[in-house]
């Protein structure tokens, strides 16, 4: 069995929390690793760890299910045939420079489940314009072991992604810290309870992303808009729902998320049978607003447990964001 790399110490990884620590501070890194040790352990107890997730029990019993239905094929071929929505929203407190502005907004990736790796997937980005490019986290398909496989496979992703601001993203549940300098490698600006100002013309909006907070539980939105003027147009990412009624007590514009899949397997009508957020279900996917602040939840292009999709495309978004 290959080392687990969420728990490796080595010299090298050593110097990279050195690294991490002093930008995000002691006590942030030692709860991320102590959060990603159990985790891992966790799962060793559970005897999954030698195995991919779809072979956890559940999954196999749904696979079979699927197989003698006659249905597996067709639904692990859905989740090659991406939709790209296009969501235009207007706020009256965009600066004007933003007028138009285009953000491509990709979430729950899940590389290594894809049936074509990815392949189709970079082909389609690769056609799309917008300005700038977002990722709600979760890039692997596994929530523990190595990492370093996804980072290359992701690459194929980020060298279809062309545009003039660049890419910026956020961890999800299923991802490590030790990803965030392999993914600043191959361009990606990680967000770890931290935000930029984006300058267009003069004009500025400000990105900001917050950690996983499910079992990582390092979430905190306070210290990730704790230099955020009140003035700024404010996008968040994060990578579930969960998160929006504290998110619009900070004044929040813009709450861009995934984690729910959609539902992945849903009814007629896109209806989501299990949305694994602690949320209503109306956040679950699209587009929603709650008590003024606006939101999105991606049905992401990923897929996980199993690599099938039922009433429930894997999506790429194109956001518009529109004055007034």
């Amino acid at each position: 069995m290959e080392p687990d790399s969420a728990i490796m110490t080595d010299n090298k990884n050593d110097k990279i929390f050195d690294q991490l620590e002093k930008r995000l501070g002691k006590k942030y890194i030692e709860n991320r690793l102590k959060a990603e040790k159990w985790h891992t352990l966790f799962k060793r107890l559970m005897g999954t760890v030698i195995f991919r997730e779809d072979m956890a029990p559940e999954y196999i019993f749904l696979k079979l299910l699927l197989i003698l239905a006659g249905s597996y094929d067709r639904l692990r071929s859905n989740t090659l045939k991406y939709v790209i929505n296009y969501q235009t929203s207007s706020f009256n407190s965009l600066p004007d420079k933003f007028n138009g502005f285009k953000i491509l907004h990709l979430s729950d990736i899940h590389i290594e489940g894809i049936p074509d790796l990815g392949e189709s997937l970079a082909e389609l980005i690769s056609g799309l314009e917008y300005d700038h490019c977002l990722i709600t986290g979760d890039y692997r398909f596994l929530s523990f072991g190595d990492y370093l496989p996804t980072i290359e496979k992701i690459k194929k992703i980020t060298d279809s992604i062309k545009c003039r601001y660049g890419i910026a993203g956020i961890l999800g549940n299923h991802d490590s810290i030790h990803m965030v300098p392999e993914m600043e490698g191959i361009g990606v600006r990680m967000l770890i309870n931290e935000s930029y100002r984006l300058d267009r013309g003069g004009d500025f909006i400000r990105i900001a992303g917050v950690d996983n907070p499910s079992f990582h539980a390092c979430a905190s939105i306070s210290k990730t808009l704790r230099d955020v003027p009140v003035e700024d147009f404010t996008i968040l990412l994060a990578h579930s729902p969960c998160l929006l009624r504290e998110a619009m007590k900070k004044d929040v514009d813009y709450y861009l998320c995934g984690h729910t899949h959609g539902g992945q397997l849903c009814l007629p009508g896109g209806k989501p049978i299990i949305t694994k957020a602690k949320c209503e279900r109306r956040y679950a996917a699209g587009a929603w607003s709650y008590k003024g602040m606006k939101g999105y939840t991606s049905r992401g292009a990923g897929t996980s447990g199993l690599p099938v999709r039922l009433e429930c495309p894997p999506e790429v978004t194109i956001h518009t964001l529109i004055k007034g």
